[in-house]
Order: C-alpha cells, then sequence, then structure tokens
C-alpha cells in the first residue's frame, strides 16, 4: 500500500482530537460514585416489607423468658443514642457509624478474612478470598469512611471494631465489614457479610455476620432525622459488660445461634423458628413503653 493511500484514510488531525477529547469525556464522567451517608436505594425500607426486619410483631406472644433476657440486657440501664458527629469540631475521630454509598463502577476488593469459615467473598472450599467488595479508594487514605473516622490505613484493629458499611445503589445490596485494615497492599478484616436487600435470606446457621450477633448491621442504624418522632423504625441497641460474660441466645434477624459476648444484638426482627426480640416501642420517638421480648413464629 503506497503511503498516499493510508494518508486518504486518516481522518484530519481536528477531528481526531475531538475523538480523543470525547473518550477522555467519557471515561470522566463514567467515574465511581462513593458518597458518606449518600441517599440510600429505594423502596424503603430496607428489606422487603414481608422481611424479619419490618414484621409488626407487638402482638406476637412474649418469650416465656422474656424477663431473663432483659436482666441480662439490663432492666434499669437507660438508652444512649449516638447519632454521629465529630468527637470535636473537624476532628479525624468520629461518633456513630457511618455508612457510604456507591455504584456499580466501584472497583471489588478481594479482602483477607480472620474468620474466612464465616465471611464472604471466600471460596470455602479452598479459603481463599475473591473480589467481591466495592471498597471505595478513598477510604485507604480520608478519614470518616470507616467507624471510629481514621482513614483505614490507620491500624486500629486492636483497640476498636472498625466496621466499614457499603450499599450498592445500582444492584441494592449490602456489603459490611468488621475490624477492617488496608496494609498497603491487601484488605484485613474479621470478618465480612454481604445481603440482597431485595430479599429476606438468612445468612448459614451460626454464622457470624459483621457484627457479633450475626445481624446485618445497617438496617438496625437510626438517623437522628429517623428518630425525630418520623415513621417506623427497628434499632440496634448493643449491651456493653465485662468480656467473660457470655450468654447464648437464639440470634434475631439472621437465624441460627451465636456466642454473644460484650454486645448483645437486640432488634424488632425474628425469622425461621422462635425468635426472642426486644421490644422497646414500635416508634423510635417514644422509647418509654415497657420492653419485652416476643416470640415470633413463621
Amino acid at each position: 500500500m503506497h503511503l498516499s493511500t493510508i494518508s486518504r484514510n486518516l481522518p484530519p488531525l481536528p477531528t481526531a482530537i475531538l475523538a480523543v477529547g470525547l473518550a477522555i469525556a467519557l471515561a470522566t464522567t463514567a467515574s465511581a460514585l462513593a458518597v458518606i451517608g449518600g441517599p440510600l436505594p429505594t423502596p424503603l425500607p430496607l428489606f422487603p416489607r414481608s422481611s424479619w426486619w419490618n414484621l409488626d410483631i407487638s402482638n406476637t406472644p412474649i418469650d416465656p423468658n422474656s424477663a431473663n433476657y432483659i436482666a441480662f440486657i439490663g432492666a434499669a440501664r437507660r438508652l444512649h443514642p449516638d447519632f454521629g458527629g465529630d468527637v470535636s469540631p473537624g476532628s479525624v475521630e468520629t461518633y456513630g457509624m457511618p455508612y457510604v454509598v456507591v455504584d456499580n463502577a466501584v472497583s471489588r476488593q478481594t479482602v483477607q478474612f480472620r474468620y474466612h469459615q464465616e465471611s464472604d467473598g471466600v471460596n470455602h472450599a479452598t479459603g481463599q478470598s475473591y473480589p467481591f467488595y466495592p471498597i471505595p479508594e478513598e477510604a485507604k487514605t480520608q478519614p470518616h469512611w470507616i467507624e471510629g473516622g481514621q482513614p483505614d490505613n490507620v491500624d486500629l484493629r486492636n483497640q476498636a471494631d472498625r466496621h466499614l458499611i457499603i450499599v450498592n445503589r445500582d444492584d441494592r445490596t449490602l456489603y459490611e465489614l468488621f475490624n477492617v485494615h488496608f496494609d498497603g497492599i491487601t484488605w484485613q478484616a474479621g470478618s465480612g457479610a454481604f445481603f440482597d436487600l431485595t430479599r429476606s435470606d438468612r445468612r448459614p446457621e451460626g454464622w457470624t455476620s459483621a457484627d457479633a450477633a450475626g445481624l446485618a448491621i445497617l438496617p438496625g442504624l437510626v438517623r437522628y432525622d429517623e428518630a425525630n418522632g418520623s415513621g417506623e423504625h427497628r434499632a440496634r441497641v448493643p449491651r456493653n459488660g465485662p468480656s467473660n460474660q457470655r450468654v447464648r441466645l437464639p440470634r434475631v434477624a439472621s437465624g441460627g445461634q451465636h456466642l454473644l459476648g460484650a454486645a448483645l444484638g437486640c432488634a424488632a426482627a425474628s425469622q425461621g423458628q422462635q425468635r426472642p426480640l426486644v421490644i422497646l416501642s414500635r416508634r423510635p420517638a417514644d422509647i418509654s413503653g415497657d420492653a419485652a421480648v416476643r416470640t415470633h413464629r413463621r
């Protein structure tokens, strides 16, 4: 082929430049989205209306062991709402538990787990993790993406729970990690759990999650505006106590049993066979009602 023929097939220079510019613009438009505390995907509530998280169990029978469960939690203890915010103005450290909303453009990351036998994103036949969790790059070095506030390249696993909660708004899925840290090469965590927000699937019997009680964390978190008198909401109520104070209770909202230590997850939700439920109130604006552990049969 002669050079003149090749020249006739090439586009004029301005057109080529425009094509490159258009490609760059499209790439910029398709950049990944990750927002701390972004809008949750609708329809709400999280999980189906028929899910155990969303059932009205106010008229179900009180569990025979209700008084024992409440005594373990502490009948005279007062609730301490923790709606987040900076520890001091402009500080890296924060209160509460943040969540992150991402889209499908965020790359899936491989996470190495301490409790890989009960974590998602792992080939349980081989024990090998694979790319699964859509963790934003910003979480490595920027504050406020992880529980506690410090960026994830700061290793605080021996001092704090360090939860990372991620919602994919495009496919309505939830990813939760416990005791997470990026060591400069690999993402590390204690455990990790995946939930399809369009289904009411249970985790395998006996498994933990990113929560000691085996629950999804996000649907039990309450924002200040939600607690200010509008609508219904189930609440996650951790119970602090001595590390050697343990009890085996039927697990709420996620089927099976799991050994609970310093934290006892309590939520107005149940599933499967008989599950104890701590009911403080049907509405978050009124927590003065009698507490009772109720049993829901399904």
